[in-house]
Formats: C-alpha cells, structure tokens, sequence
C-alpha cells in the first residue's frame, strides 16, 4: 500500500496522505502540490506565523491583510506595489518590516 498517492478525476487531482510526515517533508510536499496547481506566490514565502489573505474593496482597490499570529515580532518583505496604509492614510511603499 502507498503511504502518499495521487489521483486524477476529471479536470482535477486529489493527494492522498496515509502517513504522518514531519514538518520539513509535508511542507515540502504541499508546496510542491500547489506550485503544480499554480496556487503559489510571495504570501507563501511569509514567516509560518504570520498568514495574508487579500481582498477588494467596494472602489475595486486590492487590499492585503497580515495577521501575526505569534507573541513576537515577524519580519518580511511586502511583495506587492505601492499604496496606501489605511491606519493613517500615508503611502505605503514596499519595505521590509
């Protein structure tokens, strides 16, 4: 029997788990699943505690939120264009923070 498997149904593809893996390897192999599902970009390169979820405004203006989910600071690039920080209405640029 297989400890991990995939399959294809239709347009889509199921990964099967029947094992446990440590935390390197089902990293690892998420990641690779959705690179292969083309589900990857930057927020997958943030610091395991801090999650980003995206949204849109009523005017159509793109909006990213971090949730720090840790009692410590985290510190990452922010990957995306200028705009504007909505706390106190100034530019915002990228920057690391």
């Amino acid at each position: 029997m297989a400890a991990i498997t995939e399959n294809e149904y239709g347009k889509g593809t199921l990964l099967y788990e029947g094992t446990f893996l440590s935390d390197k390897l089902q990293t690892t192999l998420l990641r690779g699943v959705l690179e292969k599902a083309g589900l990857t970009g930057p927020d997958q390169q943030l610091p395991s505690a801090v999650h980003a979820t995206q949204g849109v405004n009523r005017l159509g203006k793109r909006l990213h939120y971090y949730f720090n989910y840790s009692g410590a600071e985290a510190k990452f690039t922010y990957p995306y264009a200028a705009g504007t920080n909505l706390m106190d209405g100034k530019p915002w640029l990228p920057q690391c923070f």
